[in-house]
């Protein structure tokens, strides 16, 4: 249940985000996501949720509105994102796939 209000939490700040002239930040900080998972992958990290943890740091540097919505990547979508990479779908379709582009 928790998991569900984080996902829906984080499609509506996508949303506003994404509606407010910001679409086209908010999919690249996608990509660079997913560019940062794919990187993560490569190199064989023990850790792939850690590995996410530390993006969000890198990627949102604390921005109140991307923050929550990287985490919510990280906790709610990592297992699909995994998946849509090791079948090698594109970073623009992934993040098509979790409605951030």
């Amino acid at each position: 249940m928790k998991t569900l209000i984080l996902l829906v939490a984080l499609l509506c700040s996508a949303y506003a985000y994404r509606y407010n002239n910001k679409g086209e930040k908010l999919c690249n900080f996608c990509k660079a996501f997913i560019g940062g998972i794919e990187t993560a992958m490569d190199k064989g990290e023990a850790s792939l949720e850690k590995a996410g943890d530390k993006l969000c740091d890198e990627l949102t540097a604390g921005n109140v509105l991307l923050d929550p919505i990287c985490r919510g990547l990280v906790e709610a979508e990592l297992p699909n994102i995994i998946s849509w990479i090791e079948k090698n779908e594109s970073a623009d379709t992934i993040c098509k796939q979790v409605h951030l582009c």
